[in-house]
Order: C-alpha cells, then structure tokens, then sequence
C-alpha cells in the first residue's frame, strides 16, 4: 500500500511538472470535437516510407471514430447519450473510465473516454507501468485497470449484442489515454478481427506484440507550431506504439504523414497546446480537404468528383518545418529544421 500511494504521489508530481505553465504537456480537454517498432536514438538514418493510401472504409471509420470519442467527453452519469447519427449508442461508468458502445453503417464502435485532470485515479493510470497480460501480449497496468473496469462485463455484453445483432466489423477507439484503452480492448477483442484508431494515444504495450495484426491499428498524432504532440511521445510513459503511424498538422499544405508500421520514435520538442481532441479533428478534416483537391486537380485519372475518396500520404512539403529525414516528402530530407529536395533529384 505504501508502495502505491508512493507511486500515485510521484505520478501526480511528474504530471503537474509536466502540465505547469511553460511546460510542453497537456491532458486532454473535454472539449467535443467539430463533426463536419523499435525506438531508435540515431533518428537521421531513416529516411521516409513510400506513399502510403488511406482507402475509403478507413477514412469513414476515422470520421465516425473522432465523433464518438469526442462523445465520450460530453457523457453524463443518470444521462441518457445522444446517439447523434449512430443507430444506439450505450454508455458505462467506472470511478474514473467510461465507454460508449454503438453502431454506424454495420460497424460496431467502441470508445474509451481520455484523460481528466481532476481525477487523480485517472492520472495515476497514465504512469502505473507494471506489465500485464492480455492475449499473450504485454501492456501497461495502468490501461489494463481502466479497461477492465467494474462495467467490463456488461461492456463485453453490449459489444458481443452489437456484434450478433447486424455488425460487421468492430472498430475500437479513443483520444489521448482513450487511445491508450482502446489498444488493450484491440488485444482483448480479437475473436471479433478488430479494427483500432486512435488519436494521440500514449504508448499501452510494454514491448511489441507479434501475435497480434498490427496492420489492423491506424494510430494518429498531432504536431504544431514546430511541436510534437507531447503525450504520444512521452518518455516517462514507457511501452511501445504498434501499428501505421500518421502524423497531421492542420496548418499545413501537406496535412498528413505516413511514417511507417509500427513507428516509434520519440519526436521532439514537444508541446501540450495540439494534443486537444478538436485540434486532432481540424488536422483529419486538413487532411480531407487535400484529398478532395487532388481528386479534382487529378486531370489524368478517369474517376469522377463524387469516385469513393481515399487518401494519399506522402511527406512534408518542401519548406515545412521537420526534425528527421523520414517526415519529408521522396527526394527531400531535413536540413536545419526544413524540409529541403536532395539535391540531384
């Protein structure tokens, strides 16, 4: 017991240092969304993947996933959720977690309220680092708590109900540490083939996992004024992040960055001020507007304007700030802070 109240007592330490004015950290605000593997130190040897597409399904998965992890902010003990466009939408209560299971088009959604900074449980999750097992893989304690929470079983229930009742697919999901609880219901939830997106989770696994598909986890992280999302780069949070990892920058006229599977890097100067959900969705609805004017500036292809959008995920343009070779576009790399063409290309 001392051992733990010594743990919750640095735990809130680290956390107020972090979040201090000045600082470069933020827990996630409650503010509601708009709905319109191996780290490495020596970071300059990688150079950038090849253009990755996001096809169609994704990016309508992604749009329905922002909108019910911003719902999952706005639920209220003895309130009824408004289910919006979701066909139902079912919410449960811990102490400091809640979830809300639902379904859109045939797709199951299940999503994991983030971080609130009153609730000092809540806080103390983010840095309980001991390893558990779920599905043979090893995760944080700290997330491995918030999801099986005292609502576990009649969570499972309403997501196995959903799942026999018309789904055909699940999706599980969250922002910030929902994010983080979001990954642990991916390995728990595998009978179901699941789908994960997350939005500026922290790392939930302790090291990599290959019995899961990790092509299978779409994991999105935001940057800004020259600063990376501070939690999902956090080094006090250890683990390791699994799956494509996309980088968004909504201030950009390359909004999206396809980094690779199961990226991890610790990017850096960090910053507290884009981790917020409803910067994460200006970044994604960026990132749509893009597509949607390439399609229309494609002269060479024969797809209408109204063809299924997908997206393209290059690098940054020339010109846009970076701090590794791997966010620039084919044939840049980072120089002094920019991305610059290589010369010869």
């Amino acid at each position: 017991m001392r051992t733990e109240l010594l743990s919750l007592f640095l735990s809130v330490f680290v956390l107020y240092c972090f979040l201090r004015p000045g600082n470069n950290q933020d827990v996630a605000e409650g503010r509601r969304l708009r709905l319109t593997r191996s780290e490495s130190s020596d970071c300059q040897q990688h150079d950038r993947q090849t253009t990755f597409e996001l096809p169609h399904s994704i990016i309508t998965k992604t749009l329905y996933a922002a909108e019910i992890s911003a719902m999952t902010y706005s639920t209220r003990l003895f309130q009824t959720p408004e289910k919006g466009d979701f066909d139902f939408m079912e919410q449960f209560f811990d102490l400091d977690d809640v979830a809300l299971v639902a379904r859109r088009d045939g797709v199951c959604y299940a999503a994991f309220r983030g971080t609130v900074a009153t609730n000092l449980l809540d806080i103390y999750q983010i840095f309980d680092d001991k390893p558990k097992s779920v599905n043979g893989c090893l995760v944080r304690r700290g997330y491995h708590r918030a999801y099986f929470a005292l609502y576990y079983n009649r969570f499972m229930a309403k997501v196995e109900d959903c799942m026999n009742t018309g789904g055909t697919e699940l999706v599980v999901t969250g922002h910030s540490q929902g994010g983080s609880n979001a990954m642990i219901a991916f390995l728990d939830l595998q009978r179901f083939n699941p789908t994960a997106i997350t939005f500026g989770a922290m790392r939930a696994l302790v090291e990599p996992c290959d019995t899961v598909d990790s092509s299978k986890i779409y994991r999105y992280t935001n940057v800004g004024y020259n600063l990376y999302d501070g939690w999902s780069n956090c080094l006090e949070i250890k683990g390791v992040h699994m799956g494509h990892s996309i980088m968004l920058d909504a201030n950009s006229t390359s909004p999206a960055v396809y980094l690779g599977l199961d990226e991890d890097i610790n990017r850096s100067p960090i910053t507290r001020d884009v981790h917020s959900g409803w910067i994460y969705w200006d970044a994604l609805e960026a990132m749509l507007e893009k597509a949607k004017l390439e399609r229309d500036l494609d002269a060479c292809t024969s797809r209408s304007p109204d063809a299924p959008l997908t997206v393209k995920l290059r690098g940054w343009e020339d010109g846009h700030w970076c701090s590794r070779p791997d966010e620039c576009q084919t044939g840049s790399t980072c120089v002094e802070g920019e991305c610059v063409a290589i010369e010869g290309n």
